[in-house]
């Protein structure tokens, strides 16, 4: 056939399967010999002689391994003491490790044996990346990492490529295929338009702020200036909440609304069709005012982006051939995403009528003929969510009965952070609790009395909306000994990189260079002085993991009051705590408090003898105490005599 066509053809770069067991030989095709293979490599598929993909899913786990690993190296490299964030974290999982891992997987679901090795592989993963506890229910843990179990997205591929065998016609004319549709097509799937005679005659302007911060500003800038303008200022939005759908629509000019709608659509259409539907009928009932500039508002980046990239050929010709013909009767029309629930009177306005129209009666005659082509892939998303749902719940135990979490809770947490906060919600790993009372709750951590200080309230534990409380209790009670360092240390060359309280092990970064301590087997002595001591009795940076303080070695020590570099030598330090300066002041604002020292659970005396390291100027100096405002010499016993006088009292 290739030579039929002009074609070069080598049976070198050819490959043949023979299947079972049978001795296959040779193939000779016009006097050329091609080998026969054990596993056929097609476009990153390995198919094997007995008909399995063992073969594929080991050649793409072993490189999902070196995924992983590279994601770690970027955490331990770019976030200190707590690695990248949890969000960016798992944005890199979804984006990198996955699309390795499971590929081809919706033709791997059929092996029961091979999907389970990948999803161990997966779990392995997770636990690795965010430190979670080893015996960590499952359920927990893809409920908190927002990673459906490989079944389910197995059939969520398995979905969304029957949508696009039927949409492009793949194969139509080889039955193998007609099995693959049946077995992988949703009831109601159905291909869609795949082009459009529509002309678009005006191209609109697009525009998506890096972040809800500038898009703010932009918008409201923007909307100051139309004030006075004859510019019609449009806000949609749309509304699905499982019972019903709609959408809603208001337009603007020169501070006066003009136009405004809502209608309830099929409950059926997904949350991107109800917010389409939203703009086209914002420009249905603006074209008869004849409007020449235009700017449409809306809060779905996906939205705007979609009517950006639609094309009269593919699979977004439903759209093309809904707005082509609109869009081209606006000569000047800006099509602008906006941060929604911000305050901004257009954008609640519809929000609120949008939801109010979700149950109303349907007006067939608004949406007849509109079909913007996700039906069959809404179908697939909804088919996955209600398995992860029924999957989740199906334990029966009451953390597993709430909704799977998407990852976007954990936007802004360290790892570190993520590992503390699940392994409290799983109340898993609970050690050194053996004589409190109540030791035996599986969510001690809520009742425990020694963390008693700054605890939210228990009932917002599973609340995603208060996590960052949370997150802050757990940093002020030094993680809650659960092996994590209590600071990210830096000093000059040197800092604190991360810990690992598996193996029981904490890098540092010196000279550039990654230095890995056994925690269990040595300790770093303070440069300052050149003793082994604890942390409470040196100023120099330091960090705590499984119980074991570390100093690192610096030549600037950081004023607790004011966060300035000082000198270490005595000579600096007294210059920086001299008369007159307010750095000498013991209390909340100090560097220690809720991050090193846990200054809460020093007794007054103790407060007083840990500011007095930092003040000492010199020997035989004076010093002022924090407390009284008293001037003392270092070099006789008044001093201690005062000490001793404040912890009497």
């Amino acid at each position: 056939m290739a030579v039929g066509r002009g074609m070069s053809f080598s049976g070198l770069k050819t490959e043949w399967l023979g299947f079972d067991d049978g001795d296959w030989g040779s193939c000779n095709i016009d006097g050329m010999h091609v080998c026969c293979v054990e596993d056929l490599r097609v476009l990153g598929f390995r198919f094997g002689r007995d008909g399995s993909m063992d073969n594929h899913v080991k050649y793409w786990t072993t490189r999902g391994l070196e995924v992983r690993g590279r994601i770690g190296a970027i955490a331990r490299r770019f976030g200190g003491v707590g690695g990248i964030g949890a969000w960016e974290m798992m944005r890199l999982v979804q984006g990198a490790y996955l699309p390795v891992v499971e590929y081809g997987l919706e033709f791997v679901a059929a092996s029961s044996s091979a999907v389970h090795r990948i999803e161990v592989h997966v779990r392995d993963c997770l636990r690795s990346l965010f430190r979670m506890p080893l015996k960590l229910a499952n359920n927990i843990l893809h409920s908190e990492c927002g990673i459906p179990p490989t079944g389910i997205r197995a059939a969520y591929y398995q979905g969304r490529c029957a949508q696009r065998f039927l949409n492009h016609g793949y194969c139509a004319n080889f039955p193998w295929t007609g099995s693959i549709r049946n077995s992988w097509c949703l009831p109601g799937m159905t291909a869609v338009r795949m082009e459009s005679t529509e002309v678009l005659a005006t191209v609109p302007r697009f525009h998506i702020a890096p972040d809800k911060e500038t898009g703010m500003r932009e918008a409201e800038g923007i909307i100051a200036s139309l004030e006075t303008s004859d510019t019609v200022v449009g806000f949609v939005d749309g509304s699905n909440k499982g019972t019903g759908c709609g959408c809603a629509w208001v337009g603007f000019r020169r501070a006066v609304m003009i136009r405004s709608g809502s209608c309830g659509l099929p409950v059926d259409w997904d949350i991107n069709s109800c917010e389409l539907f939203a703009i086209l009928s914002l420009l249905r009932d603006m074209i008869p005012l004849s409007p020449r500039d235009m700017v449409v508002f809306s809060d779905s980046q996906f939205v705007v982006m979609a009517i950006q990239e639609m094309r009269n050929v593919g699979e977004s010709s439903g759209i093309w051939q809904a707005f082509a013909p609109l869009l081209s009767q606006i000569p000047n029309l800006t099509v602008r995403w906006i941060p929604g629930h911000r305050g901004i009177l257009g954008n609640e306005i519809t929000d609120w009528l949008a939801k109010r129209a979700c149950g109303l009666a349907l007006e067939p005659g608004r949406f007849k003929g509109v079909d913007f082509g996700f039906g069959g892939y809404a179908r697939v998303r909804e088919q996955r969510l209600a398995s992860w749902r029924s999957w989740h719940a199906g334990e029966g135990h009451t953390y597993y009965r709430g909704v799977p979490n998407s990852f976007g809770h954990m936007k802004g947490l360290r790892r570190l952070d993520m590992y503390a906060v699940v392994r409290i919600r799983s109340g898993t790993g609970l050690v050194g609790h053996d004589r409190c009372d109540g030791k035996d709750s599986r969510f001690h951590w809520t009742d425990c009395s020694r963390y008693e200080d700054g605890r939210p309230d228990s009932t917002t534990l599973f609340d995603n909306r208060r996590i960052g409380d949370w997150v802050t209790w757990i940093r002020r009670h030094d993680f809650l000994g659960l092996g994590i360092p209590s600071n990210a240390a830096r000093s000059g060359n040197v800092c604190v990189a991360f810990g690992n309280p598996f193996d029981g092990t904490a890098c540092i970064i010196r000279d550039g260079r990654y230095i890995t301590i056994d925690v269990a087997a040595s300790t770093y002595a303070c440069e300052d002085c050149g003793l082994v001591h604890s942390e409470a009795d040196c100023p120099l940076p330091t960090f705590r993991l499984v119980g074991v303080f570390y100093f690192l070695p610096k030549d600037f020590v950081t004023c607790p009051a004011c966060r300035e570099r000082v000198g270490s030598s005595a000579y600096q330090r007294g210059i920086h705590f001299g008369v007159g300066r307010g750095c000498r002041t013991v209390g909340q604002r100090m560097f220690w408090h809720g991050i090193r020292l846990l200054w809460d659970r020093f007794t007054s005396a103790e407060r007083v003898k840990l500011a007095m390291k930092w003040l000492f100027p010199a020997a035989g100096g004076r010093v002022q105490c924090p407390g009284c405002q008293s001037s003392y010499s270092t070099s006789d016993g008044l001093l201690n005599r005062h000490l001793r006088l404040v912890k009497k009292n």
